[in-house]
This record gives structure tokens, C-alpha cells and sequence, in this order.
């Protein structure tokens, strides 16, 4: 009896952990970054000033972006 209740919750495991997710998320290829800035915590409050300064008028701002696992941000400027 104990063999056979053990052989079901196998079965039903491994056809469990087979199946793929329905609701996995598709990777999405991302930009580049030009000229990043220095990844903290306060600095991209500043993102304007900062492509500003890299480029001119010309350069504006493109994204802040995640920088590590402390939630540190940095600006990527548009080329």
C-alpha cells in the first residue's frame, strides 16, 4: 500500500514539474546604455543634468535602469 501511494506522488510530481509554465515571461532584448552614468541611489534623481552634460541639447534621456540587487539606478543618455 505504502509503495503504491509512493509511486502515484512520484507520477504525479514528475508530471507536475514536466509541464511547462503558461505564464513564463519572455526575454526582451534591451537598448544599450550610452553614456551611463556611476550607479547610486541619489544620482538619478538627476538624469536631465547629467545627459545634459555629456552631449549638448542634442542628448536627452533615454531610461534609468536597475544597477544591482541594493536597487541602485543609473541614467542611460540617448546617443
Amino acid at each position: 500500500m505504502k509503495t503504491s501511494i509512493l509511486i502515484i506522488v512520484a507520477a504525479l510530481a514528475t508530471g507536475i514539474l514536466s509541464s511547462p509554465h503558461p505564464a513564463s515571461p519572455v526575454l526582451v532584448e534591451r537598448k544599450p546604455c550610452y553614456h551611463a552614468s556611476t550607479c547610486s541611489w541619489f544620482g538619478a534623481a538627476k538624469c536631465e543634468q547629467y545627459c545634459r552634460e555629456q552631449g549638448g541639447q542634442n542628448v536627452g534621456v533615454d531610461r534609468m535602469e536597475k544597477c544591482n540587487l541594493l536597487n541602485q539606478k543609473r541614467c542611460c543618455c540617448t546617443a
